[in-house]
């Protein structure tokens, strides 16, 4: 399977679990609001944003679990081999006793943003947490504990004042459709935001409007039967073979050029521990 074909899989399935998922009078994809999850069996936060309900575990969908998994192994494998000063034999567990137990996806569309923030409700706060970008890329801003001096120096203003600043203590980062950022370690419990979205720079993506067609054919329900992709051949909407041609594609692949999608995963509960272990009333 080709990296087009992987990534506009996991576009089709950000919507597929939906059932919410309508098409309005002018053939514009609109997601409900009151959808907040790729998956609404997932466990959710409690209203006061505390902690978790064990009444409101579901079964997390496959195709998350299966990648989140792969990628978290895949870090284990690395820092297995690493040749890094500090000892990471805490980490490489944390790696290998990663479990898929909760999602959260956030749709960022027009103007939306995401101020600073921790992502510490999780009862284990030790296991990675594994955000995966799709869509239009965004500026990640990453808060660390010590000034960092970068070469050539980034280009938003000292947060401490002055005009040649020794280092900063919030490292801004590029993330593309498909990127992975894993918080580990020190990292797990770092403030972090997304104060923009790159809109305008999707249309000159390749690999994000590829993998937008590519999905939005799929989910096209023009679709004819699936045919085995062993051949090389691939479904086609019945009534237009060009995606440009569909309005349904076409509506999708706006959409999606239009809407940057993060998907969080987290393990809620440590190694070995249930959650009558912390659910103290």
């Amino acid at each position: 399977m080709s990296y087009y074909e992987e990534s506009s899989g996991y576009l089709k399935n950000c919507f597929k679990f939906y059932k919410n998922l309508t098409y309005d009078s002018n053939h514009l994809l609109r997601i409900d609001e009151s959808a907040r999850s790729i998956a609404e069996a997932c466990w959710d936060v409690k209203p006061s944003g505390t902690r978790y309900e064990e009444s409101k575990y579901g079964e997390f969908p496959p195709l998350l679990a299966k990648i989140s998994t792969q990628i978290v192994h895949l870090l284990q494998t690395e820092l297995s081999s690493t040749t890094l000063g500090s000892d990471v034999t805490q980490l490489v567990q944390a790696c290998a006793d990663f479990q898929p137990e909760a999602a959260i996806v956030n749709y960022y569309r027009g103007k939306t943003n995401m101020g600073f923030h921790t992502d510490n409700v999780e009862f284990d706060e030790k296991a990675p947490l594994v955000s995966i970008s799709l869509g239009p890329s965004a500026l990640y801003l990453w808060e660390v504990s010590k000034p960092v001096t970068a070469s050539p120096s980034f280009l938003h203003p000292p947060i401490n004042g002055g005009d040649q600043p020794d280092g900063s203590t919030v490292i801004p980062i590029v993330l593309r459709h498909g990127d992975v950022v894993i918080m580990l370690g020190k990292s797990r419990l770092a403030k972090h935001a997304v104060p923009i979205v790159l809109f305008d720079e999707a249309c000159r993506d390749p690999v994000l409007r590829v993998a937008a067609q590519l999905a939005s054919q799929r989910l096209c329900p023009n679709l004819c039967a699936s045919v085995d992709s062993s051949n090389g051949s691939s479904s086609t909407c019945r009534v237009e073979p060009s995606y440009c041609s569909c309005a349904i594609c076409k509506a999708f692949v706006d959409y999606v050029l239009t809407t940057r999608i993060n998907m969080n995963v987290r393990q809620v509960i440590p190694a070995g521990y249930s959650f009558s272990d912390f659910d103290k009333k």
